[in-house]
């Protein structure tokens, strides 16, 4: 039988959290990504931008907290979800860094 006091929580990270992060869903230290900042400045959630988009919550969720780089087809997708759910007429790189490449 295995012990579990070795199991000390403040030592090992949870799976699928990173480790600077205390909270879960995206409360962590580090600044927040754009498309982050865009969500939340207009009010657009989550559920309703992954709707608009036709991508998936948990994609949107990797994507939001830069732990997912997108693919055209995606960029494409959530700028034409973001601008009919803002009525802004936003660019590719108002909601993504495009430039590290």
């Amino acid at each position: 039988m295995h012990s579990a006091t070795h199991l000390d929580s403040t030592t090992v990270p949870s799976p699928g959290l990173p480790e600077a992060s205390p909270l879960a869903g995206g409360d962590s230290m580090e600044a927040p990504t754009r498309l982050e900042a865009f969500m939340k400045a207009n009010k657009i959630t989550p559920v309703a931008l992954a709707r608009t988009s036709g991508i998936t919550r948990q994609h949107l969720l990797q994507l939001r907290n830069g732990k997912a780089e997108p693919g055209r087809a995606v960029i494409a997708a959530i700028v034409e979800g973001c601008r009919k759910l803002s009525d802004k007429p936003i660019k590719p790189t108002d909601l993504f860094d495009l430039g590290g490449e």
